[in-house]
């Protein structure tokens, strides 16, 4: 970007996948509720998250860990522009988190609760009417919903464990939908932690039982904590 003029001076390298705007815009001429990384892909924040420091801080850790770079590169790289992330608060529902694809409004609605009678309230932190919309104005791309029960607390602990979260969804789950992988939700949690469960280990366990040694999400809360480490005060 050149900044006396605030232009990109170069054409976004998937301007031809992205024919109804500018091949110089940013994030789609919606800098305030869109990311854009590298000019390729957009990713959502509903409803006031990117106003908490708790939450945006572990987005940021998500994106320094290897898992959570490997998730963005087939966000942005590999998906042939298809495919858009929207992350929500799940506002204390009964599991800590879940990532599904959606490609229609109608899919979504008939999806609405996709663990039904075990995770009442899955969608009380999405705003429907914005996913309406987003399938409305993209007919053409499809959605991953990634939906975290993120806590509250500006805290080294409370960072780490939404940042957890975040990449445990992103890598263990929505990942799928680009490696084109049909795996059961314990099989996700077996190429993760090293389990094949239902439900997921606690922080302390993976970082410190030797069973987890050496598994995608010990390797993320180490370098989870680093970033928290470098980032200190910022």
């Amino acid at each position: 970007m050149k900044p006396g003029i605030v232009r990109w001076h170069v054409l976004d390298p998937k301007a031809d996948e992205f024919h109804w705007v500018s091949p110089y815009n940013y994030a789609e001429n919606s800098p305030i509720s869109n990311l854009d990384w590298w000019g390729l892909q957009k990713v959502f924040f509903m409803k006031g998250m990117k106003s908490k420091p708790t939450i945006m801080k572990a987005y940021n850790a998500a994106r320094y860990t290897t898992a959570g770079k490997e998730f963005m590169s087939h966000l942005t790289e590999k998906n042939q522009n298809r495919i858009d992330v929207v992350y929500f608060d799940m506002d204390r529902s009964y599991i800590s988190g879940w990532g599904f694809k959606f490609t229609t409004y109608e899919e979504f609605k008939g999806k609405k609760y996709p663990y039904a009678g075990y995770a009442k309230g899955d969608y009380s932190g999405l705003d429907e009417n914005w996913v309406e919309k987003y399938f409305n104005d993209n007919p053409e791309k499809e959605l991953i919903v990634i939906g975290i029960d993120f806590e509250e607390e500006l805290s080294e602990e409370g960072i780490l464990n939404n940042a957890e979260s975040i990449v445990h969804e992103e890598w263990a789950h929505a990942r799928d939908y680009f490696t084109g992988e049909d795996d059961t939700m314990e099989e996700d949690h077996k190429q993760y932690h090293g389990r094949e469960t239902f439900s997921s280990p606690n922080i302390n366990d993976i970082e410190n039982d030797p069973k987890y040694e050496n598994t995608v999400a010990s390797k993320a809360l180490k370098e989870i904590r680093e970033w928290i480490e470098k980032n200190k005060g910022k």
